[in-house]
């Protein structure tokens, strides 16, 4: 038995997609059959419909009804998933439009004479052609009003939003909420941040466009600040305000040095110009610690995807000062470990995970690097307790039957221990 395909459609009360101010229309979504059967699935749970430029078009999601309330156009999308998960999606774009030319024109558009002719018993035709080419102009009106706020990053039409990023050289890269039920949030953040960019690009580097930026997207953000300490580890420190500081050791990684942490002396009282610059003194790496300002407007950072975890990260690329480095995060797992899928989906802290695989008879050790970014603290790992060495090289390491050899003058070497947590 061949399998049944679907399409969807959208049906509304008009012939046309024109509407006038303070009208409405009743939505219908129609689940088109390759078997040539049609059902209506308006009010089924697998539907989604949402309406793009609210300001033009509000959908009532109890009522299923679509108002118009502003001159211009504006796009209705509508979302079905299958028994298979399978997405479709349908959109329609509606005009909303003034009856300015429609209702002056008798009046003010001609002479009383030709206006008395045409509302004669015997020119209806003649009428009815005027009415209707004066409507056609109320709807080309229409038009104009998308043109007028073209360039405007917060007025403007979701339809010339990626243009219109690209026009100023801040590409959407963040396109995970495209058509889902969050693309009505997702763009109007988006516009947001555009509203904003001229001034970003001004100050970028700065606390304050992290602020700015990342505030726009709905979340708070803390930089935090690395010295090194006598034995080159990296000492946390609040550089506004003492008391923030944790003043625990990390090394390049991000990876606490003492377990529990134990509060380090501040490297800050035994600066010497004359020592090693990376002795007591200030590194130039930071870190960002998201929080969402409110979870109903923001995304949560612990449930972020891995390309939200990488959208983020090109984010604060954007941002990034040429002279800082944010810091780095390494775990290295046998390849052959069977909790390794366990490990990728569970572990939401890690910057890079270095997945080793010792191949006895070619005597290499293979690298594979998966990027991801830190946004937490805190892990939180699923598994129970795994105790490894991390080593970070680059480009290659060389495995021999006694001893690993470093191809770079360079060598980190980190001692980690991942402990079973609640989530």
């Amino acid at each position: 038995m061949a399998a049944i395909n679907y399409k969807i459609s959208v049906k509304f009360d008009s012939d046309f997609n024109t509407f006038k101010i303070n009208s409405n229309t009743q939505i219908y979504v129609l689940l088109h059959k390759s078997d040539g059967s049609t059902i209506d699935v308006t009010d089924s749970p697998d539907v989604s419909i949402y309406a793009l430029d609210e300001d033009v078009l509000f959908f009532d999601e109890t009522a299923k009804t679509l108002h118009f309330n502003k001159e211009g156009t504006g796009l209705l999308k509508v979302l079905f998933t299958d028994e298979q998960d399978k997405l479709f999606i349908a959109s329609q774009e509606f005009v909303c439009y003034d009856t300015f030319f429609v209702d002056n024109y008798l009046t003010h558009f001609m002479t009383s004479f030709d206006a008395m002719q045409l509302q004669a018993s015997g020119s209806k035709l003649a009428l009815i052609i005027m009415d209707t080419t004066m409507e056609l102009l109320d709807i080309f009106y229409a038009y104009i009003k998308d043109i007028d706020v073209i360039d405007s990053f917060k007025d403007g039409k979701g339809k010339f939003l990626e243009t219109l990023a690209q026009n100023v050289g801040f590409e959407r890269i963040d396109m995970e909420s495209v058509n889902t039920p969050e693309e009505v949030k997702s763009s109007a953040v988006f516009k947001e941040l555009l509203s904003n960019i001229f001034d970003l690009m001004e100050i970028r580097g700065t606390l304050l466009s992290y602020e700015l930026f990342f505030g726009a997207l709905g979340y708070n953000i803390k930089i935090e600040e690395f010295w090194y300490d006598e034995d080159g580890f990296l000492i946390e420190i609040d550089p506004r305000e003492d008391s923030s500081s944790s003043f625990f050791r990390y090394n390049q990684f991000g990876t606490l040095v003492d377990d529990p942490p134990v509060r380090q002396p501040d490297p800050r009282n035994f600066v010497n110009a004359e020592k090693n610059i990376f002795r007591n003194n200030k590194s130039n790496i930071i870190r960002a610690i998201l929080t969402p300002k409110d979870e109903n407007l923001a995304q949560n950072p612990g449930t972020f995807s891995r390309a939200k975890k990488k959208i983020i990260k090109e984010y604060l690329k954007f941002l990034q000062p040429l002279h800082l480095e944010y810091i780095q995060e390494l775990i290295s797992f046998g390849i052959n470990t069977d909790a390794i899928g366990d490990i990728l989906n569970q572990v939401d802290s890690i910057d890079y995970f270095a997945l080793l695989n010792k191949t006895i008879t070619e005597e290499i050790l293979n690298v594979t690097l998966i990027e991801m970014f830190l946004i937490a603290k805190e892990r939180k790992i699923a598994l129970e307790e795994i105790g490894f060495m991390s080593r970070w090289n680059t480009p290659n390491l060389v495995w021999n039957e006694t001893s690993i050899k470093w191809n770079t003058k360079r060598v980190l070497i980190d001692n980690f221990l991942a402990t079973k947590v609640a989530l």
